[in-house]
């Protein structure tokens, strides 16, 4: 008797595990809008990023892929072409491919993401090849002609 009472009650715990499960992975896809589902945020961060972040797994991550080809292009050594299409001046234009050169980039981590109407704003940390501590930098994407492009860099070298 307590054999059949306790294998019905695993297959009731068990349904309801899938069916909570089951229904985050739903209620993640209907706010498929918010990329980052939790963050919290870390005390004394001067630039407000937070420690910790969780994202949608279902999020549109075409703002992130064209962040990614442009820190590839960098990480390749073709600052010209990864910098071109930046909105800054010719002086900004030359600091950031100076500095590029002097400390090649070597890897990143995305770690926030702020969406607005048509542009988001990502800050990964990243390390360099010469040097042992990681840094910050943010990449602004904007959609244009329905395609994400990147617009805006900035890096703590």
């Amino acid at each position: 008797m307590q054999s059949v009472f306790h294998k019905r009650r695993l297959s009731i715990m068990f349904a309801v595990v899938v069916f909570l499960f089951i229904g985050s992975l739903i209620a993640m896809y209907l706010v498929r809008s918010r990329s980052v589902l939790f963050s919290s945020g870390a005390k004394g961060d001067p630039f407000g990023e937070p420690g910790i972040c969780i994202f949608n797994p279902f999020r549109d991550r075409g703002p992130e892929r064209s962040a990614e080809r442009f820190l590839e292009t960098l990480k390749a050594g073709q600052y010209e072409q990864a910098l071109a299409p930046l909105q800054v001046s010719d002086e900004q234009h030359q600091y950031l491919q100076r500095k590029e050169e002097q400390h090649p980039l070597e890897s990143w981590t995305l770690k926030n993401r702020q969406d607005q109407i048509n542009e988001v704003k990502l800050f990964f940390w990243h390390s360099r090849t010469d040097s042992d501590l990681q840094g910050q930098l943010w990449i602004t994407v904007e959609k244009r002609n329905e395609q994400w492009q990147v617009t805006g860099y900035e890096c703590i070298y």
